[in-house]
């Protein structure tokens, strides 16, 4: 599998006509971005190469972690997260526009047929880590939020320059 439709197709989850709609209108602005400014796939349609790769990661990982154990969470729940946790940079890196994306996720995606788990809000929420939201006495980050940084972080952090032509 090369793209993220692929992965998008192999979604079993109802929201999956909604998603891969809002992917085939966005796809100009997905081509077009920066996957960072700095620091990971910083080219024209970078964000699009960080995603790709973030899909094709989760794919496999998730699959060899079901090997050892089952996990308490869903691929698709996880595809999902890794397709919108940077879709700001959609429109920061093509037009400059700032979005809310807590607002965008509650808004502009639910309008779109696009709503999220609480679960999936949590991982969206932390999956740069917890932050300041580090409790030694409360889980913050729930197994798919966990899950879905130690993939963002594979990507940017160890094949931050893959798909640079």
């Amino acid at each position: 599998m090369d793209t993220i439709i692929s992965y998008l197709n192999l979604l079993k989850d109802k929201r999956k006509e909604a998603i891969i709609n809002y992917h085939n209108k966005n796809l100009p602005l997905i081509k077009k971005a920066l996957g960072s400014s700095n620091n990971h796939h910083v080219w024209k349609g970078g964000y699009k190469d960080h995603i790709k790769e973030c899909l094709k990661i989760s794919h496999n990982l998730f699959s060899s972690l079901q090997q050892i154990r089952p996990l308490p969470f869903s691929l698709d729940s996880a595809i999902i997260v890794l397709y919108f946790h940077d879709i700001e940079k959609m429109y920061k890196y093509t037009s400059g526009k700032i979005i809310d994306k807590e607002k965008y996720y509650n808004d502009a995606l639910f309008k779109s047929g696009i709503n999220f788990t609480a679960e999936e809000i949590n991982a969206l929420t932390h999956i740069h880590g917890e932050g300041t939201n580090y409790s030694s006495k409360v889980k913050v980050m729930n197994s798919l939020a966990a899950f879905c940084d130690a993939v963002d972080t594979i990507s940017s952090r160890i094949w931050f320059d893959h798909g640079k032509n």
